[in-house]
């Protein structure tokens, strides 16, 4: 979204072929889904930004045999790079350690959703020298939410350095997006 270049990266290192599943858990939207199979030893990139262009999503993969997944995000002018390694499932609590949203730094926690319901997700950020911010959204069933951590309404506002604490009513997976 906004021009940034979206890759989902996903490694085979076993010995034999497997089929993968990649789900775009699009915010607004609904879910857009991509089946490739990846031969062994090889890897397999996936263009998020063309496969759902101008929105914001998560990414579920699954797959027939075990595979390394990634996500690698990169601004318009590739002077900023941000990736994630994905996880085995998801939880109902999460635990971020490290936030900032100084002067220049927008701040997002992305909250996917690849269940079959909707979840009600509560972000308590805790706020280096200050009290505790709740905000709550709804992320409905295979689509993506965002707290926006930088925005005073929806986040703590700008100038803050926090982590945060996400519980959900169902599973989700949740990242930090800078």
């Amino acid at each position: 979204q906004f021009g940034w270049q979206t890759f989902v990266l996903v490694a085979n290192p076993g010995a034999s072929a497997v089929n993968v599943t990649v789900t775009y858990q699009v915010q607004g939207g609904s879910p857009v889904t991509k089946l490739v199979t990846v031969a062994a030893g090889t890897r397999q990139t996936f263009l998020g930004h063309v496969d759902v262009p101008d929105q914001a999503f998560s990414v579920s993969v699954s797959a027939t045999g075990p595979v390394v997944a990634e996500m690698a995000m990169y601004d318009p002018g590739r002077t900023i790079a941000h990736r994630t390694v994905g996880v085995t499932a998801p939880a109902s609590a999460w635990y971020l350690g490290e936030g900032f949203t100084g002067v220049g730094w927008e701040t997002f926690i992305a909250v996917g959703n690849p269940g079959a319901t909707d979840a009600t997700v509560t972000a308590t950020f805790t706020i280096d020298g200050g009290a505790p911010v709740v905000r709550v959204i709804t992320v409905p069933a295979h689509s993506r939410g965002t707290f926006i951590a930088h925005d005073p309404t929806a986040g703590v506002g700008t100038g803050k350095a926090f982590g945060v604490f996400i519980t959900s009513t169902s599973p989700v997976v949740v990242q930090e997006v800078l």
